[in-house]
Formats: structure tokens, C-alpha cells, sequence
């Protein structure tokens, strides 16, 4: 609306305000409240699609759900397709997607495509007020060092221009992650090419090979329904988790993520990942001490 009202700045008196006039006139002549009408209508041009808009008015005949995904391994198409797509996001067999180059990425120590670094059991996992907004040194410092074992351990085995994204909920986070990794020119990375390093909210639909999630915030105990609610945010989450095409890695902590409640669609999203984490050892793994990986 805003936006809109600014383009409108210097044509308001000359061409927009008569229309306004006889609009508004003419809608109280039908007996309608004109402030409402109008407002709808506004809301309706200005914020819904057009191809919203089409959908909806279109015949049901004419319309075909598209299902089936083919830009991310299974693994992770798993942690939104129930939360997000209610069980609607299927994926081809895996020979299906290698033919386009979607194969698992692993190492050596991050042998799983799906990894949540855990920093729970951590004395310093707390997050800190920066300004406005939070920022956790710990997780940053576990996705630099998570990203220098990837790209070490890829350049080992010959790997070469892998991409990469980190991601989080919060600017200050972003600027603190920045920092371990060395933007702009992330000096020392051989194989990883970062595409992006921002939050979630900068995005405007890039896919990287590989992608870490920064979550941030941390609370001692239960924490109350208003806490992280950026975290809470389905459409954030599901931004976040499917820019990742061949391996996702999530740093957070586990005990806050899972006492969530502020949001009622979120705790299907948390509960459904875990459940991954803990009953697919297969694509998914939990470490809870990066210390220890070399």
C-alpha cells in the first residue's frame, strides 16, 4: 500500500482523487459501506496475486496440483511435506533425480545429507541482544567451521564448485556469520561457491547444493508462546529448508526448538523433523560437539 501510495504521489489531485470521489458516492448510493469496499478492494488488487486471483475464479477442471518435486533429495523434501504440503510433495526415485545431478552430498564427517548440529549441551549457546536483534556466536562459529570441513573434505576427494547458502532469521546474525566466513571473498574455500549468505527474508528463490540454517535463538526452560515467533513462521521454514538441493545443515538448539508453542502450525514442523533426525540414521545424523571434528 505503501508502495502503491508513493507512485501515486503528484497524479493524486489530477487524476486519482475524482475517481475516489464518484466511487465513493456511488457505492454509498447502493448502500454499502464505501471505506469497507473500497479497502477490500485495494486489498485485493494490491495483495493478493494475479495468480491467486486466477486460481480462484478458474474452473476446477482447469486446474492440476503439481505434486512431484525434483529439485531436492528426498530427505529433505520429507521434513515439509507433511507440515507444509499435508503429505502433497512427493519425490521421484532417486535414479530419476540423478539424472539431473540430485545425488546426496557427503564427507567423511558430515556422512549423512541431513545434519543438525546440536549446540544443547554447550555452556556458551546463549544468544545475545544485538540492537534489535539476536545474534549467536556459537552457531555462527559452528557454520564456518562446518563449512571449512566440507570444503576441505570435498577438495580431498576431488570434488570441485559446489554452491553454497547460509541462512538465517536475523540480520545481526547474518553480519556475525559473515564475519567467520570472510565475505566477500570467503578466503581459503577451494570448493564451496556461496551464493548467499543472508536472511531468509533476502531470498528471491536461488537453490544451493548445500545450505545451512542458522536458528539463533536459545532459551533456558520452556520458553513463553511469544518467544522466536520468526522461527515459528511456516513460510520462513519452508524457504529456508527447501533452497537446499543435495544436503541441509541445521544449526540450533534442540531444546528450545522443541518447546515451541507460540504458533500453532509450527510444532507439526518441529515434531516431523526431529522425528527424522532421530528415526532415519540412514540420511540424517545429530552431533552434538563440532569441538571434536577435525
Amino acid at each position: 500500500v505503501l508502495r502503491a501510495a508513493t507512485r501515486l504521489e503528484g497524479r493524486w489531485e489530477e487524476i486519482y482523487r475524482p475517481e475516489f470521489r464518484k466511487a465513493r458516492q456511488r457505492l454509498a448510493a447502493q448502500g454499502e459501506d464505501p471505506d469497507q469496499r473500497l479497502l477490500t478492494a485495494m486489498r485485493e488488487h494490491l495483495v493478493r496475486s494475479l495468480f491467486e486471483r486466477c486460481v480462484t475464479a478458474s474452473s476446477p477442471v482447469l486446474r492440476q496440483p503439481l505434486v512431484v518435486q525434483r529439485r531436492m533429495i528426498d530427505p529433505i523434501a520429507a521434513i515439509v511435506r507433511g507440515p507444509v504440503y499435508g503429505g502433497q510433495y512427493e519425490s521421484p526415485p532417486p535414479a530419476a533425480l540423478a539424472k539431473s545431478g540430485v545425488t546426496p552430498l557427503v564427507t567423511q564427517t558430515m556422512d549423512r545429507p541431513l545434519v543438525f548440529l546440536d549446540t544443547s549441551n554447550q555452556p556458551n549457546f546463549a544468544d545475545t541482544l544485538d540492537g534489535t536483534g539476536f545474534l549467536n556466536r556459537l552457531e555462527a562459529e559452528w557454520v564456518a567451521k562446518a563449512a571449512r570441513i566440507w570444503d576441505r573434505e570435498l577438495a580431498a576427494r576431488g570434488e570441485r564448485d559446489v554452491t553454497a547458502s547460509v541462512l538465517t532469521f536475523y540480520k545481526a546474525q547474518v553480519r556475525q556469520i559473515r564475519r567467520e566466513l570472510g565475505h566477500p571473498r570467503y578466503p581459503g574455500f577451494r570448493v564451496l561457491r556461496f551464493q548467499t549468505v543472508d536472511a531468509i527474508d533476502r531470498l528471491q528463490g536461488q537453490e544451493s547444493d548445500l545450505v545451512f540454517l542458522s536458528f539463533c535463538r536459545t532459551r533456558r526452560g520452556r520458553p513463553p508462546e511469544d518467544f522466536g515467533l520468526w522461527l515459528q513462521d511456516l513460510r520462513r521454514l519452508n524457504v529456508a529448508c527447501t533452497r537446499a538441493r543435495r544436503a541441509l545443515v541445521l544449526v540450533g538448539h534442540r531444546r528450545t526448538l522443541s518447546r515451541l508453542s507460540g504458533v500453532a502450525e509450527a510444532k507439526p514442523f518441529y515434531d516431523n523433523l526431529f522425528r527424522i533426525l532421530d528415526d532415519r540414521p540412514d540420511v540424517a545424523r545429530v552431533m552434538s560437539d563440532l569441538r571434536t571434528a577435525r
